[in-house]
């Protein structure tokens, strides 16, 4: 898997998605969305070098809006703010057994009538106990030619923002919607630049391949690239988007 592919075609994907998607709902009203698309074929009846995908979680703890201005007569209660959050946890599938999947992290909330210009998503490992991502960032699931395998990243606290520029002026936009696409072609094809993890291996034998930094099937420096390109990706994103 190619995190660096992954969060670099979120965020292009995001900026012109979200320009495009302000919708003459009620004024104020906003909606934030990840789905999971792939530019070839299903990947469960279609998997590239013996790789099928049937779970892709992703923990979001937090969303930001960043307000470009904030007059206090904006808002109901009089008072001046530079941002918005919501708390978490969000866990986003991409995909669920097997089918790419769109998941409405926020909706029909009001934000303020006032102009915003960032959007931030801090991903941090969940604290959910009845989760299959509890301790965990990003969760993946699938076979390797036949057999079961698990990747996972225990990163923590990593974020993407996303600046828009004109900024986005609520009270005259009206209702918001922001689509997050993710393409898994480009992640797991390496035709399309993605990373090929079907030569992955099984070395304890256990019937599962493991794929992160405590693994013992011997994998665990495809896991640290793979941990490596989630930071580098935040890095190229911050600047891009600051020039």
């Amino acid at each position: 898997m190619k995190i660096k592919s992954l969060l670099l075609s979120v965020v292009m994907l995001v900026s012109a998605g979200f320009l495009g998607s302000c919708t003459e709902e009620e004024k104020g009203n906003a909606k934030v969305s990840f789905q999971a698309v792939n530019s070839t074929t299903r990947m469960k009846t279609a998997p590239v070098s013996g790789v099928v995908i049937n779970t892709f979680k992703v923990n979001i703890d937090e969303i930001e809006f960043e307000f470009y201005d904030s007059p206090s007569d904006r808002f109901p209660d009089g008072e001046s703010y530079s941002e918005l959050e919501l708390e978490g946890p969000f866990e986003v599938d991409l995909v669920r057994e097997g089918n790419t999947q769109l998941t409405n992290l926020v909706s029909g909330i009001t934000l303020p009538q006032a102009t915003f210009d960032e959007i931030e998503f801090e991903f941090e490992r969940s604290e959910n106990r009845g989760s299959p991502l509890h301790g965990r960032s990003i969760l993946v699931r699938g076979t390797i030619n036949g057999t079961p395998f698990e990747y996972f990243s225990t990163i923590d606290e990593f974020t993407v923002e996303i600046e828009f520029e004109p900024p986005v002026d609520l009270s005259t936009a009206g209702g918001v919607s922001v689509t997050i696409s993710v393409d898994l072609a480009a992640i797991f094809n390496p035709q399309l630049g993605g990373v090929d993890i079907s030569g992955a291996r099984d070395g304890n034998g256990n019937g599962t391949i493991e794929i992160h930094l405590l693994d013992n099937d011997g994998n665990r420096a495809l896991a640290d690239r793979l941990d490596d390109a989630i930071w580098a990706a935040i890095d190229s994103i911050e600047e891009r988007y600051d020039d």
